[in-house]
């Protein structure tokens, strides 16, 4: 059986029509009469000498590369599931539990939130490390998304006996962004301001509006 249309046969007939070429080819090899899948890149480049039109062809294995992207995929799909199930858990408990019991149910519940937005964090920089992430723009309030974050962040556990507040001077305004990506940087910004925090201090979030952007920042004492 042969490919209808192989990556290796297209890269190299562009090339021969004068275009460099980037392309990916599967393959089965018989190693001692047991077969192996092999997933390549090809690349194809246009060579001209003595009137005559040729093509550099080379070819490097991407199988490993393939497989660990196949086990990323389901290694997040899975430990997403799970973390999602537990909130959900957590949700119902939340309307069962005795009201003493409210703080630690509220504890575990911040702390939940804070897992999948880290689990989803690596997803996102595995996409973003591999060229596949996605983004998506959407209007957004940046009034909205700077209470999220608060939300999100108040009961991380850097955030213990250190307060986050939003600037009254903010700036509200709407503009099209990728929320999910500019809450993880707003996050990121926000943790390391914790971290970098003693117990008692304050960090200080904001925006403001500034020619054709809106810039973001994020303060703390030290």
């Amino acid at each position: 059986m042969f490919c209808q249309e192989c990556g290796a046969a297209k890269a190299i007939l562009s090339s021969l029509a004068g275009h460099k070429s980037l392309e990916e080819c599967h393959l089965t090899r018989f190693v001692n009469c047991v077969p192996e899948a092999l997933d390549m890149l090809v690349y194809a480049t246009p060579f001209a000498y003595n009137s005559e039109q040729y093509s550099i062809f080379s070819i490097a294995d991407i199988s490993h590369e393939k497989r660990r992207r196949a086990l990323e995929r389901i290694f997040f799909h899975d430990i997403i599931n799970t973390a999602g199930g537990l909130q959900g858990l957590v949700s119902l408990l939340k309307m069962t539990a005795p009201q003493e019991m409210a703080p630690e149910m509220q504890l575990m519940e911040g702390g939940l939130v804070a897992l999948m937005e880290e689990i989803n964090a690596q997803k996102e920089l595995a996409s973003a490390e591999t060229g596949e992430l996605a983004v998506t723009y959407e209007l957004i309030k940046t009034s909205d998304l700077l209470n999220r974050v608060v939300e999100l962040y108040e009961n991380h556990p850097a955030a213990a006996k250190r307060h986050i507040i939003i600037d009254p001077s903010m700036a509200f305004i709407e503009f099209r962004s990728d929320s999910t990506l500019l809450r993880r940087v707003m996050g990121n910004l926000v943790k390391n301001a914790l971290e970098a925090s003693k117990p008692g201090e304050t960090i200080t979030i904001g925006c403001q509006k500034a020619e054709k952007v809106v810039r973001f920042w994020v303060s703390n004492p030290g």
